[in-house]
């Protein structure tokens, strides 16, 4: 009988097909990173733009944008300071922030209706965060981004068990803030603006209405404090809003101090600035422009070039951006 020689791969060449596939796979490694997190910035430009969307359906409606919110927040003390006093529209509703009004135009009617009323005729006059059941402990896809960094816990919630106030823990959070410059009234130094897009002086598409913000900032590695960023709470140290350059997101002066520059990517428990905005995006911060658009803004940008687009009426030359 003729002997069949038997053929079969060496132990070299084991070895050597093996090390192919591990180039390959590491080669292949951060270009599916590369391709998610492409996907990731396009869902938040995208989320940016239908703010964009919502803002300009809400002032249609009003003739006049939305407050960032009352001067402070506690929903079981009558006061001016928990109430809109601003007029208009918006006026005597307590608690709401510019992201309550726009619930409706993102496709959140049925839990703006659970919100209201914000008056004096219901007892609390506001509605708390500490039951998970409760409008403000909903997080909301349109005001989450993707690429918000991983703190070990439910994403889309504030970290009050660990900032030591107790209050935000099961809060919504909001990854983009409102520009002061826009939703306030500098000109007076307080968060009850009256603004219409008519008074954006420098024009629509040179001045941003929303920029990025971390749900969950601090230096302190992870504890306390941690500033948190929610939709749903007009309280000073938790607003949702950037250009106001101090921790206590609560403005000291009237006028129009230089917006402070925002971050990329910084650690969210050792890096985070809270008095800034910050970007989830390596070297980018998406904006959304008065206009509705959406752009993506290089970190390497000039400090006082950020300053002149985030200010509405400075007069400032922007230029290529």
């Amino acid at each position: 009988m003729t002997k069949r020689r038997r053929i079969a791969f060496t132990l070299i060449e084991l070895l050597v097909v093996i090390t192919i596939i591990g180039i390959l796979i590491a080669l292949l490694l951060p270009a599916v990173q590369a391709a998610r997190e492409a996907a990731r910035r396009l869902q938040c430009s995208n989320n940016l733009h239908q703010l964009g969307i919502a803002m300009h359906g809400l002032h249609t409606a009003n003739e006049v944008l939305p407050p960032l919110s009352p001067l402070d927040n506690n929903p079981n003390a009558l006061s001016q300071y928990n109430r809109i006093t601003a007029t208009g529209p918006y006026q005597q509703r307590i608690g709401y922030t510019v992201f309550t009004w726009m619930l409706p135009y993102i496709e959140q009617q049925p839990l703006f209706n659970s919100c209201q009323p914000f008056t004096e005729s219901r007892s609390p006059p506001g509605f708390n965060g500490e039951a998970l059941t409760t409008p403000h402990s909903t997080p909301i896809t349109a005001y989450l981004c993707p690429s918000e960094p991983n703190l070990n816990g439910p994403r889309g919630y504030g970290r009050g068990l660990i900032d030591g106030w107790g209050g935000p823990t099961w809060w919504g959070t909001s990854n983009y803030a409102a520009n002061y410059y826009i939703f306030g009234n500098p000109k007076q130094g307080t968060v009850q603006g009256s603004t219409t897009f008519a008074s954006v002086y420098d024009g629509l598409s040179n001045t941003i209405m929303f920029a990025e913000r971390y749900g969950n900032c601090t230096t302190s590695g992870g504890a306390y404090p941690v500033y948190t960023s929610l939709w749903c709470d007009a309280s000073s140290w938790w607003r949702a809003v950037f250009c106001i350059n101090n921790l206590s997101r609560t403005p000291t002066a009237a006028g129009y101090p230089p917006c402070a520059m925002f971050q990329t990517g910084p650690d969210w428990a050792s890096q985070c600035d809270a008095s800034r905005a910050q970007s989830s995006h390596s070297g980018i911060m998406n904006v959304c422009l008065c206009d509705g658009s959406v752009r993506s803004v290089n970190g390497g940008i000039a400090a006082d070039l950020w300053a002149k687009v985030c200010d509405p009426q400075d007069g400032g030359v922007v230029g290529d951006w």
